[in-house]
């Protein structure tokens, strides 16, 4: 996962929970994860500013919100991602986010 960059998260307006925007390979995604102890994650979106095809799952994406659909191939590592963003990114010096 050393490739993930530009990593924003916020506290999720929509659900109890989090989304983090981040870039692989000049790429946006968005990755939904819901609170809970553990945290459980959801889902991870193209969210692409032109149409463009995905460099993780090869499908062809439309710009958003249009192309706003599951990235598969990082849906099936959402788990290894999610685990990467806690050690990196959700947890800080107070604790969790």
């Amino acid at each position: 996962m050393t490739e993930v960059e530009n990593v924003i998260v916020h506290k999720a307006a929509e659900f109890e929970g989090y989304t983090v925007l981040f870039s692989i390979h000049g790429q946006r995604f968005q990755f939904l994860i819901a609170d809970g102890k553990p945290l459980f994650p959801l889902n991870v979106l193209h969210t692409f500013t032109e149409k463009d095809v995905c460099g993780q799952c090869g499908k062809k994406v439309l710009q958003v919100p249009v192309g706003q659909q599951v990235c598969r191939a990082l849906q099936h590592r959402k788990k290894e991602l999610l685990a990467y963003m806690e050690e990196h990114f959700l947890w800080g010096p107070a604790g969790h986010i």
